[in-house]
């Protein structure tokens, strides 16, 4: 749950404005949001936590204007994340699954087809 990670993604799955008419050469508008989610990071140590800070909050802003608007999914995460005023890294999923079962939860989120669309 990083506001970052979901600019990244969307850039990925709908292109940028930036890059004009080659923007849909380059997209990718099957993929999927695998990355951390508000039920993955339950018990998750405290540590993992990063309060969100003034840019987090105005990206956060951004994204709401843009990308979150045409995804719901999405914006609920995002939501989530406003909400508990606080980010986590992909990193953070260690603390809760250790090194094996990060691997173990990753592999069925996949096979379970457990992923944002």
């Amino acid at each position: 749950m990083d506001h970052a990670g979901v600019a990244i993604l969307g850039l990925y799955k709908w292109g940028s404005v930036r890059m004009g008419l080659e923007s849909p050469r380059y997209a990718v508008p099957s993929l999927m949001w695998l990355g951390v989610c508000h039920d993955m990071l339950e018990g998750a140590d405290e540590e993992v936590w990063q309060p969100l800070t003034d840019r987090d909050r105005a990206m956060i802003g951004n994204l709401r204007n843009g990308i979150l608007q045409h995804n719901a999914p999405w914006t609920q995460e995002v939501d989530l994340m406003e909400e508990w005023g606080s980010k986590a890294e992909l990193e953070g999923l260690y603390s809760v699954y250790g090194f094996a079962g990060f691997s173990e939860m990753l592999a069925q989120r996949v096979l379970q087809q457990e992923y944002l669309q």
